[in-house]
């Protein structure tokens, strides 16, 4: 019923998300230029941005779900949180859920910087340059209005599909499997060659190809988009990072806060920077529940 919930709500954010953009295209084709840097012929810093952010709400929204199904299964939150994120100083204690949502983003973004993330387990090497960036963003094209659910079911065994049985293992533990849904019939269905058809997988699914879209963008471009991270012990820098929390961009002192994980990652493309999402440590702890 949760998962069944989730997946109406996320439907209906996608639908007003649409017609924004179908407000935002219409209000740009009223001028020259405007309609130059949308009309999704070319790569452009704009449909990296879009895709990025996507991506982030995405993270953010299996997150929830990801907290709800630990929660009905007993699961101690803050223990689990604290074995990611160790010794982190938490301003309230539902700040937690920030170093779950880190976890998960460390599972789907790692290998990124690779052509193809790594998926065959070798250093890829790329003949023609030019024909790969046109190959990246034609994938772009295809897929990015396409249900995932649906690329997968046509062509189980295409690239996006390897990625997508290869993230899933990464991202969830046997344990939390077993804990969730009594038995390993994701996991099965996986090792196996196959897709899953639950409500879970589907979200999960939905997570993968805002990352997987965001990587085909990146590498339309010469030279590439690169991501990034921000190292614990960081002052916090507003030109590259974004706090996850507000006002905690200040210590006690009145300096720059300290970063205690980056939440989500972020990425350079010539001069654009895209922010990384970051959770400053604090001073001080409230207590409160793990949201």
């Amino acid at each position: 019923m949760l998962a069944e919930s989730t997946l109406k709500n996320e439907k209906l954010e996608k639908k007003v998300k649409r017609l924004e953009k179908l407000v935002a295209k219409e209000v740009a084709s009223s001028n020259e230029y405007g309609a130059s840097i949308s009309d999704g012929s070319v790569p452009t810093p704009q449909l990296l941005e879009g895709a990025v952010q996507e991506s982030y709400e995405m993270s953010s929204s299996f997150t929830r779900l990801l907290v709800s199904l630990m929660k009905a299964a007993q699961w101690d939150l803050d223990a689990a949180c604290d074995s990611i994120e160790v010794g982190i100083k938490y301003a309230r204690r539902a700040d937690r859920k920030y170093a779950l949502e880190s976890y998960i983003c460390q599972q789907m973004w790692n290998g990124f910087e690779n052509d193809d993330f790594y998926i065959f387990g070798g250093i890829s090497s790329v003949i023609d340059p030019e024909k790969r960036r046109k190959e990246c963003f034609d994938e772009y094209l295809d897929i990015q209005a396409t249900d995932p659910l649906q690329l997968i079911s046509v062509n189980p065994d295409c690239l996006f599909g390897k990625f997508c049985h290869k993230k899933f293992l990464q991202l969830v533990h046997p344990k939390m499997e077993i804990s969730f849904f009594g038995n390993f019939e994701h996991r099965n269905h996986i090792t196996e060659g196959r897709h899953p058809n639950s409500q879970f997988y589907q979200s999960f699914l939905r997570l993968a190809k805002t990352v997987w879209l965001v990587h085909r963008l990146a590498n339309s471009f010469n030279p590439t988009a690169n991501i990034f991270q921000v190292r614990r012990g960081t002052r916090f820098s507003p030109s590259c990072m974004i706090s996850v929390v507000m006002g905690m961009e200040l210590d006690e002192n009145q300096l720059p806060a300290k970063v205690g994980f980056s939440v989500m990652p972020g990425f350079r493309l010539g001069t654009l920077v895209i922010k990384s999402q970051v959770y400053l440590e604090s001073s001080e702890t409230k207590t409160d529940r793990v949201a």
